[in-house]
């Protein structure tokens, strides 16, 4: 007899566990897929304010000139050999080659900025760089631009290569 109740007692149990998870399951109808939320419009899920931030750190279109003036006149420094400057909005890129011995210092960069402000006083922003590897990859983005690649074709890779040399900039 009490087989019978524990049987009885643990069969009640069983059902009322799988009735519980049956009634907590969400219900659906055959109209609705698995694949629902690829058919309905995504929500952006960004917060507005890491949206202003981002956009105030990134330049907001995608225009890109070389400033041959303002390389020149940076070249003519007496620390100087050759200098690259790429503008994308009030930002300006700089990539210096300086003579043997002659280090980047932050002395040297103010100079830079100074000069380039001087030059255009639109200009907000200056990055300057010494490295060998930046003064290249500017020297061949001058050089598309010059030629009249279409610089939507060359947005992305210069943001990426702005982004790994100063990674504070954006």
């Amino acid at each position: 007899m009490r087989s019978v109740k524990r049987w009885a007692l643990g069969a009640l149990s069983a059902a009322l566990v799988l009735g519980f998870a049956a009634g907590c399951a969400t219900q659906q109808r055959p109209e609705e897929t698995r694949n629902d939320a690829l058919q309905r419009p995504a929500r952006p899920l960004t917060n507005p304010e890491a949206v202003r931030r981002d956009a105030a750190r990134q330049p907001m279109t995608q225009q890109m000139r070389v400033a041959d003036k303002i390389a020149d006149a940076v070249a003519d420094m007496k620390r100087v050999d050759t200098a690259t400057v790429i503008l994308t909005d009030r930002t300006a890129y700089v990539a210096v080659m300086l003579p043997s011995g002659v280090r980047l210092t932050s002395g040297l960069e103010k100079e830079i900025v100074r000069k380039v402000q001087a030059k255009d006083a639109s200009i907000r922003r200056v990055y300057v760089s010494a490295n060998p590897d930046f003064v290249k990859r500017m020297g061949d983005f001058a050089r598309d631009i010059r030629r009249g690649r279409p610089v939507a074709g060359l947005w992305d890779s210069f943001m990426d290569m702005v982004r790994r040399t100063f990674p504070h900039a954006g």
